[in-house]
């Protein structure tokens, strides 16, 4: 599963928790890295692999709840806090752990970095989904009565377009 790290602040507070989701994987491929991390600090700053994604995430959760402590303003709910080791794509390793904690809790919010010019707030972001679809015909001679029958096949076919028309790409909106 590999290492998953668990903060909680008020535990017997009331209300479902709020979960805060982070990962602190690199996605480097194994042997594209030299030797030693390519890790530098210019002043204030820290550069190097995974250092936007997401451990600034990791930073500003963890001192967005030491601000809410020390003003006084901590929610009326539990605040969990979970830093996986995996890529959130498919989240392989920690999927199950994952679907379990945030199914107890009231939100989750993932601290991913904003956009690719890495400015803004990401309010909302495309998400995953199973769902299963069923058509059901109604059969018909194809020479005799072609007329009383309803192709299942072709209604799909329909619906995978409409569901498709979804799609607002520009908007980072995307059905799967």
């Amino acid at each position: 599963m590999g290492d998953i790290l668990m903060g909680i602040w008020s535990p017997n507070a009331p209300g479902r928790p709020i979960l805060l989701l982070c990962h602190m994987d690199t996605v480097w491929p194994v042997g594209t890295l030299p030797d030693q991390v390519p890790i530098r600090q210019d002043e204030d700053r820290f550069y190097g692999p995974g250092a936007l994604d997401m451990k600034a995430g990791i930073v500003i959760a963890i001192e967005a709840i030491r601000a809410l402590q020390v003003l006084g303003q901590m929610p009326q709910r539990p605040i969990y806090m979970m830093v996986t080791t995996d890529e959130e794509t498919g989240s392989h390793h920690s999927r199950q752990i994952i679907l379990e904690t945030a199914a107890e809790c009231a939100l989750t919010l993932v601290m991913e970095p904003a956009a690719q010019d890495n400015e803004g707030l990401k309010t909302w972001r495309k998400g995953i989904g199973n769902y299963t679809i069923t058509a059901r015909g109604k059969a018909s001679h194809a020479g005799a009565a072609p007329e009383e029958g309803v192709n299942a096949v072709v209604e799909l076919a329909h619906q995978t377009i409409a569901l498709h028309s979804l799609n607002a790409l520009r908007q980072a909106l995307q059905s799967a």
